[in-house]
């Protein structure tokens, strides 16, 4: 035989080794012991999955909400990048139509520089007409009194008696 059931056996014999020393404890007792602890340790296997499970789904949303950002973040960027480059493109079209109206106002102004300056020829001209009439005229005016002059005769510078 072996230790285990000599060991038995000696107690089944022997009516002071059944006991535990004057402690006595009943089927049932230890049965609602076993059955406490098995339900701590289920409460407590409960709480520690509703932890994890808790953790899990925060994880999950902290995942959704980095996703989400990260789009969000993405779209901003290519958003700004295309507006950015039509920015770029209108600024582009309206400069190309800046120059272009530049070129037209100078070419304007150029035109009436080239005006300006026909119309200052022609000043000039004008007034060099108008000098030569009235040094016509006034060449005229100069014959007119000498001709006036003659008709009077000289100015009597003699005055006779009385």
């Amino acid at each position: 035989m072996s230790n285990a059931a000599r060991s038995l056996e000696e107690q089944a014999r022997r009516p002071d080794l059944g006991h535990n020393r004057s402690v006595y404890m009943s089927a049932e007792m230890i049965t609602t012991i076993v059955g406490v602890v098995s339900l701590l340790l289920a409460f407590a296997g409960s709480f520690g999955w509703m932890i994890h499970r808790t953790d899990a789904q925060f994880a999950d949303v902290r995942r959704e909400m980095r996703d989400g950002f990260a789009d969000v973040r993405r779209e901003m960027r290519d958003g700004f990048a295309g507006a950015h480059d039509e920015m770029r493109d209108e600024t582009a079209g309206v400069r190309g139509e800046l120059r272009d109206e530049i070129a037209g106002v100078r070419g304007e102004i150029a035109g009436v520089r080239g005006e300006f300056a026909g119309v200052r020829g022609e000043i000039a001209e004008t007034r060099r007409e108008l000098g030569a009439r009235m040094d016509k005229m006034n060449d005229e005016l100069v014959e007119l009194k000498i001709a006036v002059a003659r008709v009077e005769g000289p100015p009597r510078h003699l005055i006779t008696g009385r």
